[in-house]
């Protein structure tokens, strides 16, 4: 589901125009950047999932083209954890 399909859907169930849709919908994408960006960061949405974010520390790794050995920088990175009743027996495993 793309951004605009997703205001599509939420602005006749808020009672708003897609305009105001879009609107609440980037002041909380970006609450959850600016949450997420440091190491530590927790976003809790209770009933759907957890956010956070940690830092993955600077690794080896090789160039795919010149076979060189590098570093990849640490970078801090998000993981979602869902809140199982809402999610079991609705995704489809592969």
């Amino acid at each position: 589901m793309t951004k605009r399909q997703l205001i599509d859907r939420l602005a006749p169930r808020m009672g708003v125009s897609k305009a105001a849709a879009e609107m609440a919908l980037t002041a909380l994408t970006d609450i959850l950047r600016k949450e997420l960006a440091t190491e530590g960061g927790e976003v809790v949405i209770r009933g759907f999932g957890r956010f956070t974010s940690a830092l993955r520390p600077a690794m080896r790794c090789k160039n795919p083209r010149t076979g060189a050995s590098m570093w990849a920088p640490a970078k801090v990175r998000v993981k979602f954890k869902s809140h199982i009743p809402v999610f079991k027996g609705k995704v489809v495993q592969p």
